[in-house]
């Protein structure tokens, strides 16, 4: 919070284009914030998990949290989907939109941060499958014993 609390001003005393990559020194600073928070998120979900495997909870519990953790893998697929669904309409109806430029002008229907932003969706959603099914497998497992 203390380095965002520092970046902020910073930020906000510079052009829309010097925030968006025209002077070096800011994306450096913003980079190195971002990977401080990244660190700081890992770090966090690492005594978050340390912490959850020492907790004795009940069956009633773990089936709850099992069917919330497959109605949240199921949104993470319909959200992925339909950005999938918007970015075909946009591409197709207005693709000037995704590039910024004015309207009816032609554009192309690729722009690289859409389609990064969308390769990580996917792969969270492919993680959350996955999880899914390690879910499911826990669950039998519960059932049969």
């Amino acid at each position: 919070m203390v380095a965002f609390g520092a970046l902020l001003p910073w930020a906000h005393s510079l052009s829309n284009a010097q925030r968006n990559g025209a002077y070096w020194p800011y994306g450096a600073a913003f980079l190195s914030w971002a990977l401080l928070a990244a660190a700081a998120l890992v770090l966090w979900t690492a005594a978050a998990v340390t912490v959850t495997r020492r907790l004795d909870l009940s069956s009633g519990v773990v089936s709850f949290e099992a069917a919330l953790a497959v109605g949240l893998a199921a949104v993470m697929i319909v959200v992925t989907a339909a950005t999938a669904v918007w970015w075909a309409s946009i591409a197709m109806h207005a693709p000037w939109f995704l590039h910024g430029t004015a309207p009816g002008t032609s554009g192309s229907a690729f722009t690289p941060r859409l389609a990064l932003t969308m390769a990580v969706m996917l792969a969270a959603a492919l993680a959350a499958a996955w999880a899914v099914s390690r879910v499911a497998r826990a669950c039998a497992a519960l059932r049969v014993a």
